[in-house]
């Protein structure tokens, strides 16, 4: 997914997935599934990818991307059940993890 938010672009398809998870609530008869990705871009901003759909209703997924501050990020991180990158390597910029 692609989106332009705040005249800046943000891909999932070049970022590096963090962590993710998923969020079954809403009222009985609303029954909403929602799911959450947390990126860092290949430039070092964290966003967010969301997805939302009725539940059992394929033709109802909504997406958004919404970019966040590395403060707001790092909660959001330990909230997501599934973490992909261990908290040290998720959060160290990018040009500070390569090879000297």
């Amino acid at each position: 997914m692609s989106a332009f938010v705040d005249g800046r672009r943000y891909t999932t398809d070049r970022a590096t997935l963090l962590a993710r998870g998923e969020y079954d609530g809403g009222p009985a008869w609303m029954a909403l599934e929602k799911f959450t990705f947390l990126f860092r871009g290949h430039d070092g901003r964290y966003f967010a990818q969301f997805r939302m759909r009725a539940s059992g209703n394929v033709h109802s997924e909504r997406y958004w991307i919404e970019p966040m501050s590395e403060v707001d990020a790092i909660p959001m991180y330990w909230e997501l059940p599934d973490h992909l990158l261990p908290f040290v390597e998720a959060f160290t910029p990018p040009q500070a993890q390569r090879p000297a």
